[in-house]
Parts: structure tokens; C-alpha cells; sequence
């Protein structure tokens, strides 16, 4: 994990092998990163983040909820296969 911080403006770059997550407060810093690390990189902009390592990600108008729910009841499923009787809703 990487922290940019200058006057008022944050960046946070989450890096896991060739996954990332790119997040701050202020969108032409956001960019301007984006174009820069692409002049270097082959990447894919997934747009609004929904899963990241195994967490849900969901956004409210004012909140974001994280959840493994869905790694969990797959990682179960795996070792319990059809025998599984839990509840599986999102």
C-alpha cells in the first residue's frame, strides 16, 4: 500500500500482484496518475470497484460496505461442496 499526500490532496495505490486500487480525493490526481502509470504499464481502468482480494465492495450514496461474504460462502462451497446448506444471498 502506497500513501501520496500533498497539501490537501490523497492517494492511495493498493498493489497485489497485477491487481491494483487506485483511490483519493481529488480526481485530476487521480488522472494524472492514471496516465502517467499507463505510459509504463499495460492496464485496464475496471472502473467502480465491486470485488478487490476477495471483498465486496458496496457503495451507498454515502458509505461504502465491505464484504467477504462471497469469498467465504465460495471457500466453503469448495470444501463442503453440494452438502452445503447455508443461505447464500448478496
Amino acid at each position: 500500500m502506497f500513501f501520496y499526500h500533498h497539501q490537501s490532496s490523497i492517494l492511495v495505490l493498493v498493489l497485489y500482484v497485477d491487481d491494483m486500487l487506485l483511490t483519493g480525493n481529488n480526481l485530476a490526481l487521480i488522472s494524472s496518475f492514471i496516465i502517467t502509470l499507463s505510459t509504463q504499464f499495460a492496464m485496464k481502468d475496471l472502473e467502480n470497484l465491486h470485488y478487490f482480494l476477495g471483498v465486496q465492495v458496496v457503495r451507498t450514496s454515502s458509505s461504502m460496505f465491505l464484504s467477504q461474504h462471497k469469498y467465504v460462502f465460495d471457500l466453503l462451497s469448495m470444501f463442503l461442496g453440494p452438502s452445503l446448506s447455508l443461505s447464500h444471498s448478496h
